[in-house]
């Protein structure tokens, strides 16, 4: 394995001979050539319903959807990028990591390990493992998942664990670029609230807290669940 950094510098992961890496923004997929095993580090945007009046979050990024605990929000993104079949077969809340991060971010979270079954875009049965974490949604219906884990064919799993493993606790994001983004973000926020109608001048300071503590929290829960990530895959 080589340890490698992402082009722009936002991550880094050890990946074994012949792998590919596509990482940026602190993301990562580092997949075998067939893609059938890999590991993952990513956020999931989902958009729910608005609750702040004469406002619609139709216009925001993210998959729409109303919140739903974090494995079965898991379940709605493999769907969405291809994956069929799919079947949690054990999931776990772990409300010890969820306290801590709503303590940490200030905001609602649930924490969940899951092990799953699903096939592939490519028709391999595949057992998949993730631990995740959930943010309940804010006024402008936005809310999201930060997901860790891994996946192989069903029949090889248990013999590429321990690769996997390795992969899983080499993950690294840059804190000063995380920093950086969380920065920017902001600015682009506040630039966006300018343009808001005249209809939502009395709500604009409500959403533009819940939008930028949205923000915030996706970059600082990443590096939350990174270090938690690590901490359970060494026991």
């Amino acid at each position: 394995m080589q340890l490698r950094r992402s082009p722009d510098g936002t991550c880094e992961v050890l990946v074994p001979h012949g792998w590919r890496l596509e990482a940026a923004k602190g993301r990562a997929l580092c997949s075998s050539p067939d893609g059938d095993t890999s590991f993952i580090f990513t956020s999931i945007d989902f958009v729910g319903q608005s609750q702040i009046p004469y406002f619609s979050s139709a216009q925001i990024p993210g998959l729409k959807y109303d919140y739903m605990p974090p494995s079965q929000a898991v379940v709605v993104a493999m769907k969405y990028h291809g994956w069929s079949n799919i079947k949690i077969l054990e999931r776990y809340s772990n409300p010890h990591v969820a306290n801590q991060a709503t303590a940490f971010l200030g905001r609602k979270a649930e924490a969940e390990i899951a092990l799953m079954s699903a096939i592939s875009k490519n028709g391999t049965l595949c057992t998949l493992y993730f631990d995740i974490l959930g943010f309940h949604p804010t006024y402008t219906g936005q809310w999201g998942i930060i997901v860790s884990g891994f996946w192989s064919p069903k029949d090889t799993f248990a013999q590429n664990l321990p690769s996997l493993m390795k992969i899983a606790e080499s993950f690294k994001i840059n804190e000063q670029w995380a920093n950086e983004y969380v920065r920017q973000g902001m600015e682009r926020l506040r630039e966006l609230m300018k343009k808001t109608s005249s209809m939502m001048s009395r709500y604009n300071e409500e959403m533009r807290q819940s939008s930028l503590a949205a923000h915030e929290n996706r970059l600082r829960s990443s590096d939350f669940i990174s270090y938690k990530f690590s901490s359970y895959m060494r026991g």
